[in-house]
This record gives C-alpha cells, sequence and structure tokens, in this order.
C-alpha cells in the first residue's frame, strides 16, 4: 500500500523554488556517490542532525560541502524534498527505511509520519515479521519492541518447525521481549530457554545481547543450574554461568565419591545393570543424592532415565519383564501394563469356567541379582470403560514378593483396596526381590473375574 505525506510548515516562500533553479545554495550533501543541493536554514529547520552539524562546523565557504551518514537507495533526494514540503510517497517497503533516516537525522515529523502509516497498514502477521525484520536490520529494537504483542502470539501459535521463520526476523533483544510478553507466562523457564536455545543455534552474540537474554530467567532459583544440565544455555553470560556450572560439577563429584564407597561393600559378586545406570544418570543430571538413588522403575525403564520424553515400551524392548495369566486378546497384551500409554491396558482371560481355576494374576520380573528393594507400588485400573454406566477395576488385590529363592518377602499384603480405579501400597521390606505379583482377590467393582490394568509403577532403590 502506497501513501503520499507532506510536512505541513511554515519555511522560507520560494525554498522549493530557489533549490530547483540552484539558486542560494551554500550547502552539498554527499555520501561519496551522490550529491545533493540544499540550504543550510530549511535542514536545521527541520532536522536536529543538521542544526548540530552547522553549528559544530562552521565556514566561511559559500558552498560547504557535509558528509552524510545515511543514504541507502539515494533516499536522501526524496527526503529534501519531504523537508521542503513536498509529498512523500511511503510503501511498506521503504517505510522502515526512511523510520531510520528520521533516527539518523533528529526529523521527529518524519518519525511521526512513518509510525502513523506503519499502524494504518501493517496488520497481518506476514506484514509483521516482514517490518520487523528490517527494524532489526536496521537497529531499531525500540520501535519492533512495539509490536512485541503480536510478534509474542505468532511465535505461540508457530508449530516448532516454522519457529525459524520468526527467529529469522528478529535478534536477541526483540526475543527476550517476546518471552516476557503475558502470552508466554504459561511457559515453563525450560520451554523459554528451549526457545532460546533454538534460536542461537551457533550464533556468535555480544555481551549486551547475552545480558538480553538471560534477563528471561530468574538464575536466582535454588534449582537454576539444572538448566545448564538439560540445556545448551551458550548465551548465558561468564558472569552468571560460572557459579552454576561449578555447582554441576561439585554435585557430580559428591555423587561420584558416595558411589565409589557404595562399591566397596557390594552383597553378591553379581551386580545389577540397573545399579550403575541409576547412579550414571544422576551423576549425569547433577541429581543430589546421599545414598543409591529412588527411582520409580517402571516410568525409568519407559524414558530410558531422562533421556526422552517420549514413552517406550520397556517390556518391547528387553528393559523388563513380566508374566501373567494370558491376555484375552492380542490387543490386551502383557506388555501394556509396563507402557505408560493412556491408549492400551492389560486384560486377562476370564479363567473362572477352567476346571483348574486359579485367580488372574500379573508379576512384574528382576533377576536375582537386581537387590532390589521396592517402598512403593502403584497399580493404575482407572479405565474409562464402562458397563451398566459403572467403571470396571478389581475391588482389592493380592501383592507378593519374592526373593529369587523361591520364598516370600515378609510382609505380604493380603488386601490391597482400591480407591476410584487406583491403588497406591506402601512396602517396607527387610530384603531385596526378583519378582512382585499382583492377584486379584475376589471380584471387580462391577462384577466379573478378569483383571484390567492400565498402568504399574514400582518405587524402590538399587544396591550393589
Amino acid at each position: 500500500m502506497e501513501k503520499e505525506y507532506h510536512i505541513n510548515t511554515r519555511i522560507i516562500p520560494k525554498a522549493l523554488e530557489y533549490l530547483n533553479n540552484k539558486q542560494f545554495i551554500d550547502c552539498i550533501l554527499t555520501d561519496g556517490q551522490y550529491k545533493y543541493n540544499a540550504h543550510k536554514i530549511i535542514l536545521s529547520q527541520q532536522s536536529q542532525w543538521f542544526f548540530n552539524y552547522f553549528d559544530r562546523h562552521p565556514t566561511l565557504d559559500a558552498i560547504q560541502e557535509v558528509p552524510i551518514p545515511f543514504n541507502p537507495n539515494d533516499i536522501m533526494k526524496n527526503l529534501i524534498e519531504f523537508l521542503y514540503s513536498q509529498p512523500l510517497r511511503l510503501t511498506i517497503d521503504n517505510a522502515v527505511t526512511y523510520l531510520k533516516a528520521s533516527e539518523v537525522y533528529g526529523i521527529a515529523k518524519l518519525k511521526m509520519v512513518i509510525t502513523s502509516y506503519l499502524s494504518d497498514v501493517v496488520h497481518n502477521q506476514n506484514l509483521i515479521l516482514k517490518i520487523t525484520k528490517q527494524f532489526t536490520e536496521y537497529g531499531l529494537i525500540d520501535s519492533a519492541i512495539e509490536y512485541v504483542g503480536e510478534l509474542a502470539t505468532i511465535l505461540c501459535e508457530s508449530p516448532k518447525h516454522k519457529r525459524r521463520i520468526v527467529y529469522d526476523s528478529i535478534c536477541p533483544e526483540i526475543l527476550a521481549a517476546i518471552l516476557k510478553n503475558k502470552k508466554f507466562n504459561k511457559y515453563s523457564e525450560t520451554g523459554k530457554i528451549e526457545i532460546i536455545d533454538e534460536f542461537v543455534g551457533d550464533k556468535q552474540l555480544t555481551e549486551n545481547e547475552k545480558q538480553s537474554l538471560e534477563t528471561v530467567i530468574d538464575w536466582s532459583k535454588e534449582k537454576s543450574y539444572l538448566h545448564f544440565v538439560r540445556n545448551s544455555c551458550n548465551w548465558v553470560t561468564a558472569a552468571t554461568s560460572r557459579p552454576l556450572i561449578k555447582k554441576i560439577l561439585d554435585i557430580r563429584r559428591k555423587d561420584i565419591n558416595i558411589f565409589e564407597e557404595e562399591m566397596k561393600n557390594p552383597t553378591s559378586s553379581m551386580i545389577s545393570r540397573w545399579y550403575p545406570f541409576v547412579w550414571a544418570e544422576c551423576i549425569a543430571n547433577a541429581t543430589e543424592c546421599t545414598k543409591s538413588p529412588t527411582i520409580d522403575v517402571v516410568s525409568y525403564a519407559n524414558r530410558l532415565g531422562k533421556i526422552t520424553s517420549k514413552s517406550y515400551s520397556p517390556v518391547k524392548y528387553g528393559l523388563l519383564q513380566a508374566n501373567a495369566t494370558p491376555q484375552f486378546a492380542q490387543l490386551f497384551g502383557v506388555e501394556n501394563a509396563l507402557h505408560d500409554s493412556d491408549s492400551n491396558y492389560y486384560l486377562s482371560q476370564d479363567m473362572s469356567f477352567d476346571a483348574n481355576y486359579h485367580k488372574p494374576f500379573y508379576s512384574l520380573l528382576f533377576s536375582p541379582s537386581s537387590h532390589f528393594f521396592p517402598t512403593k507400588i502403584t497399580i493404575r485400573s482407572d479405565i474409562p470403560r464402562k458397563l451398566d454406566t459403572k467403571r470396571q477395576y478389581p475391588k482389592a488385590i493380592i501383592l507378593e514378593g519374592n526373593t529369587g529363592a523361591g520364598q516370600l518377602t515378609d510382609p505380604i499384603c493380603d488386601n490391597v483396596e482400591f480407591k476410584d480405579g487406583i491403588a497406591d501400597q506402601q512396602l517396607k521390606l527387610n530384603v531385596p526381590v526378583a519378582s512382585l505379583k499382583i492377584t486379584l482377590k475376589g471380584e471387580e467393582a462391577n462384577g466379573g473375574s478378569m483383571l484390567r490394568i492400565r498402568y504399574i509403577d514400582v518405587k524402590g532403590y538399587f544396591m550393589p
């Protein structure tokens, strides 16, 4: 969209005529390639930069040559005409260039004109990104920040693979302002850091740019050092990052010392693969430990420690093993109870018609050398499916532990009740277990003799 603007101001009568006829010319502006005739009095009246220049560089020369600092695409020709009250044709392609000229030459009225024009024509996302990129190229950060609300909306709504379009239009200072906008209040600090990491990549930032970005995060929080464990954070200044990185190294060294001390007194010549793996993950993630770490074993196996946020079936990939009453159908496989997924669950066959009927059961198996001490088990049977408007889940289960030598642990939980489809049971065992067995007790809450389990998790720790 093109519009014409001019300055409504009183200037010397016939000034434009004098300019066109090259009369009374007392200065020539030059950028080294182009030259422009002008009158000092007109330039000084409209431009603070020219006023200051002529004040600081007095001369007795009839015509003073003035080197000008900003003249992309020969805009000075149109700019001079504008200062002589001629129309200035603005488009979305040249408006930001003239805005930069208004800043360089201190032309307040020109800035007002450009601001009004942009306010009139810039409304859709493509135009906002276009002028923001121009603002960035010309260092007009304050002008870009006026659109920070719109930019925040665009970035929030952009899928991850399209964020680069926004990143290519902004600079660190603008991104910092975007992430401080209220539209990003729902984002965690980790989420904001991931965005900054994506934006920065391998860019070389100045100290000022780093300082702008690091103001997005509250580095005074007790656990803020963990951001350096989980993210790149190569945009944080040395003054901020050094003490936090030192804390990470101190925690890792302390964890290593505790691990080495525990390994001096193993309970067996066979050490479970779980034990060093859990410790290695804690050391890598700078998790403060005073003894062998307690973990949610099944969730841990689903996400390979904390390596991935995606859930993988630990049975399918051989991380955990299970034994159970035969499944009702392939869709309700044994592995479902150990896979953190809302879409599938384990369902046993109904064995009540069998002459050798036994209650449905599900066993989570560890190797005899695991030396696993469970402290809590959670069984989720909160499945949406209903029968006669009622949900189906066990009323109660029997929980047994096996040491691997064919012996049951003490105590045996013989009545773990479910509440709204979920059972939680604290465990205090004096010996490690090689398996945990869940057996249906009585019938389901809505009748029937089938065992339904959406997910099992066991909290506990491994010893050498």
